[in-house]
């Protein structure tokens, strides 16, 4: 399976008059170019049109809903200005902003998002993936400690925004005795927490907590569900409608809990549930599949054309070798 990327475009800056402020509006941004980096990289890239299966735009399909392109009628146009794009088909789109659905129509194109929401995904034809952070990266084995030298039993930082008010639910779960952690910002704007406090100590937190709270903010998407599992803690993931990312394929409960929004007072008891055994089980295989598939945004993107390659040896009747996402099985 080969994919093509099409050259930037040039142009449509003068469309409608409209160029934005700051520079070029067709510029692919530091993640969309990442993504474009790491297709060129892998073994799917090919420079052929003409041998290829899927097609990736040279421009951030991501940029509508992040402000950088003029109007949803200018990336209609820059779509269908592809020399293949033919509705779509056999193109992959990528997209990681909040918003809970792509803010224009990718008619029959794949998305690539971070923000795969349950009423609009499509089942074995879109791809989930994850947010990446700064503060989400592969640590030695010496860096985090074990379950049993962790002091927090609960954690989450996070922005209690003004507007999208669910986290605030999680209040009432701060708990010092108990070791609950729920820190929040005291600017409650678009600030992450991250940003206010040092970075040792948000660090620290996670590594010294069993798990990590990943609740959904103004997107379904958390970078909380990365940095929780990078960090050792397990992720617990409060988001009913978030497609978590390659659930196709990696066994989430395995390694993490769910909870429903309005179940969140019960973290702690589905927390006591799980035995110290059972948790250094799910920290190792956690911080395995961050590591093997979710560390950055480029390795996710590649991975998700893998995942592509498997559904098209299931539809060609091949034999599907899926050790690919054994890796990180814990006996």
């Amino acid at each position: 399976m080969k994919v093509y990327l099409y050259e930037p475009l040039t142009g449509f800056h003068e469309l409608k008059g409209k160029i934005l402020a700051g520079g070029n509006p067709l510029s692919t941004g530091r993640i969309y170019g990442e993504v474009l980096e790491a297709v060129k990289s892998s073994n799917f890239y090919t420079e052929d049109p003409n041998e290829a299966c899927f097609f990736m735009a040279g421009f951030d399909t991501s940029c509508e809903a992040n402000k950088c392109y003029p109007g949803e009628n200018l990336m209609h146009q820059m779509l269908h200005s592809l020399k293949y794009w033919n509705t779509g088909n056999n193109h992959i789109l990528f997209e990681n902003s909040d918003n809970y659905y792509i803010p224009y129509d990718p008619e029959n194109a794949i998305t690539i998002r971070t923000s795969q929401n349950a009423k609009y995904f499509r089942s074995k034809y879109d791809i989930p993936i994850g947010l990446t952070s700064h503060n989400a990266r592969t640590f030695s084995e010496q860096e985090v400690p074990s379950m049993s030298e962790r002091q927090f039993n609960v954690s989450f930082v996070g922005t209690l925004y003004k507007k999208y008010n669910f986290r605030r639910n999680l209040a009432p779960l701060h708990d010092n005795v108990k070791n609950f952690i729920i820190l929040e910002c005291r600017d409650l704007e678009d600030v992450a927490c991250n940003r206010d406090q040092s970075s040792l100590e948000f660090e620290y937190l996670l590594k010294n907590s069993k798990f990590g709270i990943a609740a959904k903010g103004v997107g379904l998407h958390s970078y909380r569900l990365a940095e929780a599992m990078a960090a050792g803690a397990i992720p617990i993931v409060v988001a009913d409608d978030y497609v978590l990312p390659f659930e196709e394929v990696l066994p989430w409960y395995k390694f993490s809990i769910r909870v429903r929004e309005n179940d969140v007072l019960n973290i702690p008891s589905r927390a006591a549930d799980i035995s110290e055994e059972q948790l250094s089980r799910m920290q190792k295989m956690a911080r395995c599949v961050f590591k093997e598939y979710m560390s950055t945004i480029g390795l996710q993107v590649v991975n998700g054309l893998t995942l592509l390659q498997r559904r098209l040896n299931i539809l060609d009747g091949k034999v599907v070798d899926d050790s690919f996402w054994h890796k990180c099985d814990v006996v």
